[in-house]
C-alpha cells in the first residue's frame, strides 16, 4: 500500500485505461446532515415494514445483517422490506441529498483538467439507482454530455436498477471488467469502503486507490494507494 510520493508527473507514462469512481463518500466527503437523513429513512422504513416491533429489536437486526451483507439497502431487502430495487425506491421517498451535495466548481475544474491531461476514461458506479446517480452529479455540477455521459463520466451506472445487487457483489465487478474492453491491470477502482470497492476490485486485477478524507486507515493487502481526496490521484497514476 502506497502513500503518495511527490514527484514530476508525465501524463504520457500512465498505464491506467479507466478509473471507475465511486460517489458517495468518495467524489465528495459524506456529511453528518446526509448520514441523518438515512439513518431517518431506515427508522420510517423500519415503522413501515414492521409496525408491530420494536426499533432497538429492529436497529439490532439491521446493523447485523449490514455488517454481512456490507450494503444498508441489501440489508433492509434481507430483512424483509422488498427487493433492492423497492427498498431503495422507498428509502429515496425520505432523502434530499439536494441540500446536502453542493455544487464544486474546484472538482468540476479538476477532473476537466484531468480529462484534458491523460487519456483515461472515467466511469461513475454507485449503489443505488443510475437516475439518483446522476442527479448527484449535476448537483456536484458536471454537465451533460453526448451519449450519456456527465462532465468526464462517460459511463453513469446505479447497481441496484443495473444489476438488481450491490457492490461489493462480484457479478458487478465482472461485468465493469467485460464491458471494459482492457486489462484488468490498466483499471483502477477509486472508492472509500475497502471491502465495497476496493476488495472485489483487486480480486480480478485492478489497481485500487482509498480516498480517507482524513480519516486513519488500516495497511490492507487489497489498497494499493492512500488518497486524501480526488485532487490526489495524479501521483497515483503513475
Amino acid at each position: 500500500m502506497a502513500e503518495i510520493i511527490h514527484r514530476e508527473l508525465d501524463p504520457q507514462k500512465s498505464l491506467i485505461k479507466l478509473i471507475i469512481w465511486d460517489v458517495d463518500g468518495t467524489l465528495y466527503q459524506s456529511s453528518p446532515d446526509i448520514a441523518e437523513q438515512y439513518r431517518n429513512a431506515n427508522k420510517m422504513l423500519f415503522k413501515k415494514c414492521f409496525p408491530e416491533r420494536s426499533e432497538e429489536e429492529l436497529l439490532q437486526k439491521f446493523l447485523r445483517m449490514k455488517a454481512q451483507t456490507k450494503s444498508s439497502t441489501q440489508a433492509l431487502s434481507n430483512m424483509g422490506c422488498g427487493s433492492l430495487v423497492e427498498v431503495e425506491y422507498q428509502l429515496e421517498q425520505y432523502l434530499d441529498t439536494k441540500k446536502s451535495i453542493h455544487p464544486d466548481e474546484k472538482l468540476v475544474a479538476f477532473f476537466s483538467r484531468l480529462s484534458q491531461n491523460y487519456p483515461i476514461r472515467h466511469w461513475a458506479v454507485r449503489n443505488g439507482f443510475t437516475e439518483s446517480t446522476i442527479e448527484r452529479l449535476l448537483s456536484i455540477g458536471f454537465e451533460k454530455g453526448f451519449g450519456g455521459s456527465y462532465g468526464p463520466f462517460e459511463k453513469v451506472i446505479g447497481t441496484f436498477d443495473t444489476y438488481n445487487v450491490a457492490k461489493p457483489s462480484q457479478l458487478i465487478f465482472d461485468d465493469l471488467l467485460h464491458m471494459s474492453g482492457v486489462p484488468a491491470h490498466t483499471i483502477l477502482s477509486v472508492g472509500d469502503r475497502v471491502d465495497i470497492e476496493l476488495t472485489p476490485a483487486k480480486k480480478l486485477g485492478m489497481q485500487t486507490a482509498l480516498v480517507t478524507y482524513g480519516k486513519p486507515a488500516e495497511k490492507n493487502k487489497d489498497v494499493d494507494s492512500i488518497i486524501q481526496t480526488p485532487y490526489e490521484i495524479e501521483p497515483v497514476l503513475q
